[in-house]
């Protein structure tokens, strides 16, 4: 006779097999994504290496602020960053540093059938106004910041996607008070600590080389792009630009990729003056 399975036991395994977290906490710098990746590669984490018709159902798949989910990606899976579903709603993609930025929407009549009152925003991160026709951002809602890396032992590419509410990481870009919903990083969390140095190596590494390619390139010469979304951008950019001789406007994007996170940071203007009439 089979042993009889606790209803504690039971709500655990139901618990288990509906979250597919490979970590929870989260992401803030590419080098966090890094030391996953690598822990990964080095199978201290597991990652979702097949994608199934259940493993991405809204029925079964639990997010909630603090899931990382990490994808590897191989030659036999092409089309696994297009499976992937959880069972929200998103604005169009933001650059957010080496991330893709993602907000929480719903659709604009769901909003007025409703009446859903217009919450004030708890945080001033990861704001974004890349909001499709008939939707708006909820309030508070999740936020999703995904990249895509290799891991330095194997050449695995693995995919990140971290969820998070903005107010539940603020105490990561201020002084403010540690509230109930803190959320660590990967480079905090004691059990990576073996991987944190050589993460920040390899980083540093590749900004070191890019700043060292460069400084022998001629002005006329286009960035070889990096292989990211935000590279390719901005390559097309300047080689558009520097083909009408706007050598100003490359040297504008230079900017950008030296200072990539820009976008992370609100923008204070200057009070107009109220004797200046227009």
């Amino acid at each position: 006779m089979p042993a009889m399975i606790s209803y504690q036991q039971q709500q655990q395994k139901q618990l288990n097999n509906s979250i597919h977290e490979t970590w929870f906490g989260f992401i803030k710098e590419k080098e966090d994504a890094q030391i996953l990746v690598d822990a990964c590669a080095a199978n201290q984490l597991t990652p979702i290496r097949e994608l199934s018709s259940s493993t991405s159902s809204s029925s079964t798949l639990k997010i909630r602020s603090g899931s990382v989910i990490i994808l590897q990606e191989t030659s036999t899976t092409p089309a696994q960053k297009t499976r992937w579903r959880d069972s929200f709603s998103w604005s169009s993609s933001r650059i957010s540093g080496a991330f893709l930025l993602y907000r929480q929407v719903q659709p604009t009549s769901s909003a007025a059938k409703n009446h859903t009152v217009v919450q004030r925003e708890k945080s001033s991160l990861f704001i974004t106004t890349s909001v499709r026709g008939n939707t708006r951002l909820i309030p508070n809602g999740l936020a999703k910041r995904t990249i895509t890396l290799t891991a330095q032992s194997t050449g695995e590419k693995f995919r990140v996607i971290s969820y998070f509410y903005p107010h539940d990481v603020e105490h990561l870009y201020s002084r403010k008070v540690v509230h109930q919903g803190f959320l660590q990083t990967p480079s905090q969390a004691q059990e990576f600590q073996d991987f944190v140095a050589v993460a920040n190596q390899a980083v540093t590494t590749a900004k070191n080389l890019t700043i060292e390619s460069r400084g022998s390139e001629s002005l006329l010469s286009p960035i070889t792009p990096s292989g990211s979304d935000w590279s390719l951008q901005l390559h097309k950019f300047e080689t558009d630009s520097l083909r009408f001789g706007g050598t100003g406007v490359r040297a504008a994007s230079l900017f950008f990729r030296k200072y990539p996170n820009w976008t992370d940071f609100p923008v204070t203007l200057a009070p107009l003056d109220k004797a200046n009439k227009f």
